[in-house]
């Protein structure tokens, strides 16, 4: 992988940034399960 071209510390905030919105966007598909069959 070539990342030298790359500052660690923006290399660091764009891994942040896509972890957070990996979670928001799984807290998100959640909420929408449970809206869907959570009230059965």
């Amino acid at each position: 992988m070539e990342i030298e071209h790359k500052e660690p510390d923006h290399y660091l905030m764009e891994a942040f940034s896509r972890k957070e919105n990996l979670e928001s966007l799984d807290t998100l598909l959640r909420n929408l399960m449970f809206n869907e069959y959570g009230r059965s």
